[in-house]
């Protein structure tokens, strides 16, 4: 399952595979999302504000950040917790993002 927000964003559920301009951010096995920080700011030419940056952290690791990182900052995720879903506004732009997310759980 795969959504796309624009034509230079794209999230897909199956891989959790992040591509903006032209990066990617793969999740490995056993790994997955416990926070996302980003910017949003209101760009010449849009008449909303609109995410100019995402930044991906893992259990693992964290991307580099994907886009412009000025504006006001954001941060969604919360401790003891994994993301697992995206939900947001977009048209030709991303306006919002938001995050479920449910605790981690140890298996054995």
């Amino acid at each position: 399952m795969f959504f796309l927000f624009s034509a230079n964003f794209i999230l897909n559920y199956t891989l959790i595979l992040v591509t903006f301009e032209s990066l990617q951010f793969v999740l490995e096995d056993g790994e997955y999302l416990t926070a996302i920080d980003g910017y949003y700011d209101k760009i010449f030419g849009v008449e909303t504000p609109m995410i100019i940056c995402l930044q991906f952290k893992t259990n693992k690791r964290e991307s580099t950040p994907f886009g412009m990182d000025s504006g006001e900052k954001f941060s969604l995720g919360e401790k003891g917790h994994k993301i697992v879903g995206f939900h947001g506004q977009a048209s030709d732009v991303v306006h919002s993002i938001g995050v479920t997310v449910v605790p981690i759980t140890n298996t054995k």
